[in-house]
């Protein structure tokens, strides 16, 4: 007995139900799962997920690493991972927030980080109050190309001008004692509410040999 066939590329118009293996959904989101509900329906689910939405990678020396245009009310939090950082001098890393009008270079930072070195300190506390920048890290970086370090920046809101925005952060390095230090610390600009667009990241003393600075779209 022979059978008929149908090109469902071409034939087929509607939403297939579930059980006649289809999904019974017309169309989904940008960034959307399907998910199955036990029975004969499936469901669109805002799955969780990391987007990627910029990268820059620096590779020579460069003064200031600038992410502009970054962020937006896309998301609600975006995610800034910072790999392989080496600066050219032993130098702490810094941060200013980028608005539309440019990096904010104000004195209306205030910012505080705890670390701890495999010397076995007791963790070391490090702050600043109406500072031009943020103190990502609270003493200097080594500069050995063997040595990289690697900070992961956690931004919340950056387009709500309802608040003053904040930054966290984790991250790990080797001292200039070739010590392996880790830490966590937290931001504020109070100046103002502006919307953020991106950050800008430099070295207390020199410039950046190299790293890449990625950010993500937390979903």
């Amino acid at each position: 007995m022979a059978f008929a066939t149908i090109d469902v590329t071409k034939g087929i118009t509607g939403t297939i139900p579930v059980a006649n293996g289809g999904t019974g959904l017309t169309s989904g989101t940008t960034g959307q799962v399907l998910k199955f509900t036990g029975s004969t329906t499936l469901a669109s689910q805002a799955g969780g997920s990391l987007i990627h939405v910029h990268t820059t990678t620096i590779s020579s020396s460069t003064a200031e690493v600038d992410l502009t245009s970054v962020f937006d009310s896309t998301y609600k939090r975006y995610m800034v991972d910072i790999i392989g950082y080496s600066p050219i001098s032993n130098s702490t890393l810094r941060c200013q927030y980028i608005d539309s009008g440019g990096a904010k270079t104000g004195d209306y930072y205030i910012w505080s980080m705890k670390s701890q070195s495999s010397n076995g300190d007791d963790w070391d506390s490090h702050s600043g109050a109406n500072t031009p920048y943020i103190g990502i890290t609270g003493e200097s970086i080594f500069n050995g190309d063997n040595d990289p370090a690697q900070f992961r920046i956690f931004v919340d809101e950056p387009s709500n001008t309802s608040h003053h925005k904040r930054l966290f952060w984790t991250g790990g390095y080797s001292s200039t004692a070739e010590y392996a230090v880790s830490l966590s610390g937290t931001s504020n600009y109070y100046a103002d509410g502006n919307a953020i667009t991106g950050l800008r990241f430099y070295a207390s003393t020199g410039n950046v040999e190299e790293g890449i600075f990625k950010v993500y779209g937390v979903n």
